[in-house]
């Protein structure tokens, strides 16, 4: 027992001169404005605003940051896109300690400060309850819909998938696999609905409400309206029609690669032994489209060896 208690006074000791030597490195970087001591949640906290150079935030990262969460590293990389594209935007988030000097929240923010090599402010709080950290990020993440309707933009959500989807699509991505498939921030979404065209992508939205009884469950809404928008790229009226007659099989000639390519997308929802991934879905649509564009007839679809993924 008298061990236990020798111990706990080592460790309360080694906690008190950590918290003390990190503040004194925050100091360092500190605004001129100073810093400000408040009473929170029964702890004296204090606020700072700091410039973490990437120098700073590795040291933070080495030797403040033994109790967080795991990494994930395709979060650092958008992030750090956002600051070496210049649209990191102050925005309120703090970097913040517990009483022990351990970083309770803002690892990946200091990850992309390293990464990007570019130094950024951040409102910092020293000295919260060791236990918040339990508390930090548990409520819902802003998603893409989000940042669109905040934009103003109607159909927000059904328009962010399928932007996603046309990017990924544009960019060679054709997994479904949510950390393959969401290679958009935020702000690089908004800025892409804009690049697009708010028409053009509504268009594509319209159609697929036409057509969205006649396709469910056979082929998925971010899919139809993403190829509706692409193909219409290349030919409005016939991305119109062969995605119709895809979804609804009305007004097939015998021999129609669009007849044969349903009959394929059909035998993968009932044939339990025969599935189709994403990516292969894609590429047969994109066979039976340039067949179709180049007036051939085909009974059934087989993709080449070499097939490329390119729409005619």
């Amino acid at each position: 027992m008298e061990e236990q208690l020798v111990e706990k006074k080592k460790e309360k000791k080694q906690s008190a001169f950590r918290f003390t030597k990190l503040n004194s490195i925050l100091d360092s970087f500190m605004d001129d404005q100073g810093s400000w001591r408040i009473n929170y949640g029964g702890l004296v906290i204090t606020l700072r605003l700091v410039t973490y150079t990437p120098e700073l935030a590795a040291r933070i990262i080495e030797d403040y940051n033994s109790k967080n969460r795991k990494i994930t590293k395709g979060h650092v990389t958008n992030l750090i896109k956002e600051i070496v594209n210049n649209k990191w935007l102050p925005n309120g988030d703090t970097i913040t300690f517990d009483i022990d000097g351990n970083l309770a929240d803002g690892q990946h923010r200091l990850l992309a400060i390293v990464g990007s090599g570019i130094s950024l402010q951040y409102l910092t709080i020293t000295g919260i309850d060791e236990e918040a950290f339990k508390t930090i990020d548990i409520n819902k993440v802003r998603d893409g819909g989000d940042a669109l309707s905040i934009e103003g933009i109607t159909n927000s959500s059904f328009l962010a998938s399928m932007m996603k989807a046309i990017y990924a699509f544009k960019n060679g991505k054709y997994s479904q696999n949510k950390h393959h498939y969401r290679t958009l921030s935020n702000s690089a979404l908004i800025e892409y609905f804009y690049e697009l065209g708010e028409d053009k992508l509504n268009k594509s939205y319209r159609f697929y409400n036409k057509v969205k009884e006649a396709c469910k469950g056979f082929i998925s809404p971010s899919n139809i309206s993403s190829l509706h928008f692409i193909m219409s790229e290349i030919d409005e009226e016939q991305a119109t029609d062969f995605l119709t007659k895809l979804c609804e099989g009305s007004g097939l000639q015998p021999g129609s690669p669009i007849a044969a390519l349903r009959n394929k997308i059909w035998k993968s929802k009932i044939d339990k032994n025969y599935k189709l991934t994403n990516e292969v879905l894609l590429a047969n649509i994109v066979y039976a489209w340039n067949k179709y564009r180049d007036g051939k007839t085909s009974k059934s679809i087989k993709l080449p060896n070499d097939f490329e993924m390119k729409l005619k």
